[in-house]
C-alpha cells in the first residue's frame, strides 16, 4: 500500500491495521499546488463546493456546502459538469 500521510485520519488505518501491515519504506514527493476552481464564484456564500476530505479544511465554513468526493479530479469533473458552483482541486485537473 501507498499512503499519503496528508489524508484525514491516516492514523485510523494505520492504527487500527498495525498488525497486518509493516512499514516497508517512506519517501516524500512534492504534491501539485491546490486552489479553489469555479465556473462563476460571484458571492461568497450559498455556494455548493466540491472536495476531496484531504483539502476540505481550506473551504471557509460561510463559502457554502462541501460535497465530499473522492479525488481532486472527481471535484473538478463534478463542477465543470454543472454538479457544484467550485471546486478544491490542482490546476491539472
Amino acid at each position: 500500500m501507498i499512503g499519503c500521510i496528508a489524508y484525514p485520519d491516516i492514523h485510523n488505518l494505520i492504527f487500527k491495521n498495525k498488525e497486518r501491515i509493516e512499514l516497508l519504506e517512506s519517501f516524500i514527493f512534492p504534491t501539485m499546488p491546490m486552489l479553489l476552481a469555479a465556473r462563476d464564484l460571484t458571492q461568497e456564500s450559498g455556494n455548493t463546493i466540491a472536495s476531496h476530505p484531504a483539502p476540505v479544511a481550506f473551504i471557509p465554513k460561510s463559502y457554502g456546502e462541501v460535497t465530499l468526493v473522492n479525488s481532486n479530479a472527481a471535484a473538478a469533473k463534478l463542477c465543470s459538469d454543472g454538479g457544484t458552483d467550485a471546486c478544491i482541486t490542482t490546476e491539472k485537473a
